[in-house]
């Protein structure tokens, strides 16, 4: 027997409806806020902006290494915090500056994984954001500032700014509206890989959840790919890259425009989450393809009969082989 989906799984895995109502949920707090009426325009564009999306376990956190070691860009420990943000655009609309700063610099201070940040705290960096001239004062020039200061503290030259987190995929058309312009790479690995990998990693229990986490990254993505322009996206398989890592490093920054470093850059603490989170171990060694379909090998039969409903039409999609 089919089991059947309920309302809330069905919105959230179409992403069109799950961006539609989180803006409404957001719209009627501005009802409830007296507070809630801070506006924010366009910001300068400043320092060209890069997202690594995909669902995890798909080689995200290897192709940061990679980009960061060989071409002028900075991407931080993976943030967590951006859709959140993303919600201040109505719900705090009303907010004194001041205050503003406060709600959105603590979203990244307070959070549990900003200990990988090496900052001890971001209290100077807020206190200079509040003086800033009111033609700087929005959401969109506060973000770049701030990870122009998470490049600075980690001592990191950069003429782009990035972020690599994977859940950020689910929440991607949110995210665009408050860091606009961005450029996206979307990662692809074989969907039975990423979620055997997942649950090795202790991140999922249940390989059904997992596997469910692959599918709704792709829909996510394809629904917002859509209405990006095809010079400010990239598609790269995982199997492709840890084959031939220097081609495309070289194909991401010829597409993007992105200046290569003159000598390779001896990250040692900067990549923070790397160092700290065991699921992240194996992104310091040299890229190489062993790690290509070995969830595959390690499917039993029942595995693979749990897994065929929920991935089959998205392998396919993606030319994978069937499970």
């Amino acid at each position: 027997m089919t089991k059947m989906s309920s309302p809330l799984q069905k919105i959230q895995d179409t992403p069109r409806l799950f961006w539609l109502l989180s803006d409404i949920r957001a719209l009627l707090g501005v009802f409830f806020n007296p507070l809630a009426t801070f506006t924010n325009k366009d910001g300068n564009p400043g320092k060209p902006f890069l997202f690594i999306i995909g669902s995890g376990r798909s080689g995200n956190t290897l192709l940061r290494r990679l980009l960061m070691e060989q071409l002028s860009i900075y991407i931080p420990p993976e943030t967590y915090v951006l859709p959140k943000i993303a919600d201040y655009r109505i719900r705090a609309r009303n907010l004194k500056w001041p205050t503003f700063v406060d709600l959105t610099v603590s979203s990244f201070e307070y959070y549990p994984e900003f200990s990988t940040f090496n900052i001890s705290s971001l209290r100077e960096f807020a206190t200079d954001a509040k003086s800033w001239p009111p033609e700087q004062r929005t959401l969109p020039d506060l973000l770049q500032e701030l990870y122009c200061h998470f490049s600075e503290s980690a001592e990191v030259d950069s003429t782009w700014l990035g972020d690599k987190t994977p859940l950020n995929t689910l929440h991607i058309g949110r995210i665009n509206r408050i860091i606009p312009n961005a450029n996206y790479i979307y990662l692809i690995r074989d969907g039975v890989d990423v979620a055997k990998s997942y649950v090795n990693a202790g991140i999922y229990e249940h390989l059904e959840d997992a596997a469910t986490r692959w599918v709704r990254s792709h829909k996510s993505w394809e629904a917002f790919r859509k209405k990006l322009p095809e010079d400010r996206q990239l598609q790269i398989r995982y199997e492709d890259l840890v084959s031939s890592p220097e081609k495309h490093v070289n194909h991401i920054a010829s597409h993007f425009g992105i200046p290569r470093r003159e000598c390779l850059a001896q990250l040692d603490s900067q990549l923070g989450d790397v160092e700290q989170r065991s699921h992240h171990s194996n992104v310091t060694q040299a890229p190489t393809p062993t790690s290509i379909g070995k969830g595959r090998n390690e499917i039993s039969e029942d595995d693979a009969k749990r897994l065929r409903p929920v991935l089959s039409t998205w392998l396919r999609r993606y030319g994978y082989e069937p499970i």
